[in-house]
């Protein structure tokens, strides 16, 4: 009974331990899991741009308005200003149905379209490359009245609003012109804004997922690591970072994770120990000690930021049961991003020397015992 006991505990212990090896392994790979997601991805997240807003402002109209086409078939595009002045210009974002407002205050909802931030990004107006091109007029005066039509446009087309989409004042138009209330008014251009730049622009804007207004690139020749001649330490290949557009790249910081002691050497070697603000054209390699890499897998993690000029962004403003409008705020913004590169060493063949010495001594203790033991029997069996 003894006997059967002990072999069911035995039974038990080895239920135990092969329960422990699951969990531990469900566990490891878990972590493993969430390190990709965390680092691995290279993802891009954008912070608000600080700047100096107001709570609430009085919004005016301009003097004139900017329309296409002709006689009965023409669509209007009003141009608005946020307070006096024609400094601060804002957009619509609501329907084009719905009439403008007077006072307006700060939504509490935070603006986050990245299509939207793309078209404000692209528009002149806002100091962008330009939706419509500088030389299809002489004039900048009628150029700006010709961007803020296409702005304000693709705004609406980008946001679905029935009333303008398929729109033939604005699909077929031919003709623009400044209405200020008189009977005839001053023709700007003449074409088609919408099959030239429009259409182009709002297709950009449906994309900006993948394609953002503000992108950072980590990039090396190879994931590999190689030892560094003469030392102790194995380093990464030269890391690059780029942004795009490539000259409002400012600067850019780094962090390491995943390795212990790793840290950031310069293309002549020496260490930076300052990570927080590194020009555009500087590489860097990532270094480590030999003793750190093992058989164990493990994950070097280069976490990067990058600080963006020119970011144009914009916060909602509303007056009730009136046409919402976006103020346009523009300043620097962090765009994350980063790589991961894989480490893992070369079983050891060879043997320490404190190896050696163990095993030495494993070998003259087996002895010892053995010699004991073969003294010891014969007295045993007399």
């Amino acid at each position: 009974m003894e006997e059967q006991n002990q072999k069911q505990q035995h039974k038990n212990d080895n239920r135990r331990l092969y329960n422990i090896s699951i969990v531990l392994s469900f566990t490891v790979a878990l972590f493993a899991i969430v390190s990709l997601i965390a680092v691995g991805f290279n993802q891009v997240s954008y912070a608000n741009p600080a700047t100096s807003i107001p709570d609430s402002f009085t919004m005016h109209q301009g003097d004139v308005s900017v329309a296409s086409g002709l006689g009965n078939d023409s669509f209007f595009v009003p141009i608005y200003y946020a307070g006096s002045g024609t400094t601060n210009q804002v957009f619509c974002i609501g329907k084009h149905s719905q009439l403008p407002g007077s006072s307006y205050t700060k939504s509490a909802e935070t603006l986050s379209n990245e299509g939207l931030f793309y078209i404000l990004n692209k528009s002149a107006i806002n100091g962008g490359a330009g939706i419509v091109k500088r030389s299809v007029v002489s004039s900048q005066e009628h150029y700006n009245y010709l961007e803020t039509y296409a702005t304000q446009v693709a705004i609406w087309l980008y946001l679905n609003d029935e009333e303008v989409v398929g729109k033939s004042a604005i699909v077929n138009a031919s003709t623009y012109y400044l209405d200020d209330g008189t009977t005839s008014g001053t023709t700007i251009y003449n074409g088609n804004l919408y099959t030239t730049y429009i259409q182009t622009v709002v297709n950009e804007a449906r994309n900006a997922g993948s394609t953002n207004v503000k992108q950072l690139s980590v990039t090396s020749v190879d994931d590999k690591i190689s030892e560094v001649t003469g030392t102790d330490y194995y380093q990464t290949s030269a890391i690059s970072v780029s942004g795009t557009p490539s000259g409002d790249l400012k600067s850019y910081s780094v962090s390491i994770s995943g390795v212990d002691g790793a840290f950031v050497v310069g293309e002549d070697g020496k260490e930076i120990t300052d990570l927080s603000n590194l020009a555009p054209t500087q590489k860097f390699y990532v270094r480590f000690l030999k003793s750190k890499v093992t058989e164990e897998k493990k994950m070097l993690n280069i976490s990067v930021k990058g600080k963006f000029k020119n970011y144009i962004s914009g916060v909602k403003y509303t007056c009730a049961n009136k046409q919402d409008l976006v103020y346009v705020v523009s300043g620097d913004v962090d765009v994350s991003g980063g790589k991961s590169i894989e480490v893992v060493g070369s079983p050891d063949t060879g043997m320490s020397t404190a190896q050696t010495i163990y095993f030495i001594g494993l070998i003259v203790l087996l002895c010892g015992v053995g010699i004991v033991y073969a003294n010891a029997k014969p007295i045993k069996n007399n």
